[in-house]
């Protein structure tokens, strides 16, 4: 039985929120500035980390998740999320550090959209030059994202309002997943790459494993009706689903194969090089686009169909 059910689950449950208290208030002195201070924080939270990963496993897949030996793609982003913390990876959640980390590895090879403004009052903002149509983000969240598609017709009140919820939210408490807990949260505006119907392109997401890409997820619709289809990189249909279906559907129709598809992959390689596992999105123009680059797709709460491609997934990200 594990620790946070049955019998024993009060007194657990009780330990793991004294430890959680005592972490807050350290971090809420400033601890995190020193690495030190980081890992005792880290330490304190880990009975609370292994409460979310575990109550959000079960909840979502029905079972326990396994840890240690784990095999299938899910099990495996827990173990992740809990057992294979690495400095880097928060670079790569943070929007705007992994920016630099982008640049620096793949050069001119690929486009960064354009950043307009970066802070932590978005009531400044609004005394800056701001084109017609543009995207307002959090760096440290995953899914946040106000689209603005007229300047002048646009509640600044209510966005204001939605970016202090976003910089008051620490993400890892919502699935015990680390990488998000030293990001310093800040919000930024970025240009809006949708046509001047605000379609959004679609978002092509590159699975890479071990440093090379396997599988490319299609996007289409990304904020609006969402749907998803998968391809080898031959751009094959591949018979899977992944994701959640009151979410996303499967994409009906063929996908459109990129222009800059080898290049695409070529960046995607190298971002992902050393790696058991990184997703890499991208847009295609004309030159690839980058997007995101994704640690841990939906923390791991996320339906394979068929679900025999979990196995698969979580093979090719080896031990």
């Amino acid at each position: 039985m594990w620790p946070f059910t049955g019998a024993g689950f009060h007194k657990l449950d009780k330990h793991a929120d004294s430890l959680k208290k005592r972490a807050l208030k350290l971090k809420k002195l400033g601890v995190g500035r020193f690495k030190l201070g980081r890992l005792l924080v880290d330490l304190l939270l880990f009975p609370s980390d292994v409460r979310l990963v575990y109550r959000g496993f079960v909840h979502f897949h029905k079972r326990e998740p396994k840890l240690i030996k784990p095999r299938t793609f899910s099990d495996k982003i827990q173990a992740w999320k809990l057992l294979g913390r690495k400095d880097r990876h928060s670079v790569y959640s943070d929007k705007l550090a992994a920016r630099d980390f982008i640049r620096r590895v793949c050069g001119d090879l690929v486009r960064i959209p354009r950043l307009i403004w970066v802070g932590e009052d978005l009531s400044l903002a609004r005394s800056i030059a701001l084109p017609k149509k543009f995207v307002i983000k959090p760096n440290h969240t995953s899914g946040d994202i106000i689209i603005v598609e007229d300047v002048d017709n646009f509640d600044w009140e209510e966005a204001i309002g939605k970016s202090k919820a976003w910089l008051a939210r620490d993400f890892s408490f919502n699935v015990g997943d680390w990488v998000c807990r030293w990001i310093k949260p800040q919000v930024f505006i970025e240009e809006f790459l949708g046509d001047s119907n605000g379609i959004v392109p679609p978002d092509y997401k590159f699975f890479c494993f071990n440093g090379t890409v396997h599988f490319i997820e299609v996007d289409y619709g990304r904020y609006r009706n969402l749907a998803q289809a998968f391809y080898n990189t031959d751009f094959q249909r591949m018979p899977v689903y992944y994701g959640h279906r009151s979410r996303s559907k499967s994409y009906e129709g063929d996908a459109i194969k990129p222009k800059n598809l080898e290049s695409m992959i070529r960046i995607a390689e190298m971002l992902s090089k050393g790696e058991p596992f990184l997703r890499i999105d991208m847009y295609d123009g004309e030159k690839p686009i980058m997007g995101e680059i994704g640690v841990h797709p939906h923390s791991g709460y996320a339906a394979f169909e068929p679900a025999d491609w979990d196995l698969l997934f979580g093979s090719l990200c080896g031990r």
